[in-house]
């Protein structure tokens, strides 16, 4: 847990909340998600609070593939080269695109929630306002579908549904729900049976479904 003593302002709290919640950031991620993109140098004071956050031990920086540098927790056991580094970093980038839609509202939001032994784990789980109406959306980002077939994703829905059906902190957590509606995000679809409380759709990205919605 990280120190609050060693928190000082509101942007820290921020900051530290985000990469809590998605393992891993990079800085313009961090940058938009936190907008220092409204200051006059957007990424000389995020280098300047991230090094603060670094000196403190509240944050560590590792080495990016395709970015300078990435952030994660001081304790944060991650391996910069495994695929869970650069399947989070599409998770934030998934929730950046859809903050910029400007007619969803995200209310709140979970990362990764895990609720059970054999269920499924969401990417995404969105509180969001879309049309003036309530809703809530669950999104998978899987970019690789090379090595899935249509037993792979049965499997997956049987735990969406599983999910539905028998996790009590799930109910709790979103009562009123009667329908899980999962959005995949992936460059392949998969024509498969729709659970009976679940509803999935597949797009290539966030424009495309974006796009669905308000068609």
């Amino acid at each position: 847990m990280v120190s609050k003593m060693r928190i000082q302002s509101e942007r820290d709290r921020k900051i530290i909340k985000y990469i809590e919640k998605f393992k891993v950031m990079h800085r313009d991620q961090i940058i938009e998600a936190c907008d220092f993109y409204k200051l006059a140098n957007p990424v000389s004071s995020c280098n300047l609070v991230l090094s603060r956050l670094v000196d403190r031990k509240l944050i560590k920086p590792i080495k990016g593939v395709t970015h300078s540098y990435l952030y994660t927790l001081k304790e944060s056991k991650i391996n910069e080269k495994s695929t869970t580094l650069f399947h989070s970093l599409e998770i934030v980038e998934t929730f950046l695109e859809l903050r910029r839609k400007p007619e969803i509202e995200i209310v709140d939001y979970e990362v990764e929630k895990f609720y059970g032994k054999n269920l499924a784990i969401p990417d995404l789980i969105l509180k969001t306002v879309i049309k003036c109406k309530k809703s809530v959306l669950f999104f998978e980002v899987e970019r690789d579908t090379s090595n899935r077939t249509k037993q792979d994703w049965r499997n997956r829905l049987n735990r969406y549904q599983l999910l539905f059906e028998s996790a009590e902190s799930f109910k709790q957590d979103l009562p009123k729900l009667s329908t899980i509606v999962l959005i995949v995000l992936t460059d392949k679809k998969i024509e498969v049976e729709q659970m009976p409380n679940v509803r999935v759709y597949f797009y290539k990205n966030i424009d495309e479904f974006y796009k669905a919605l308000f068609n």
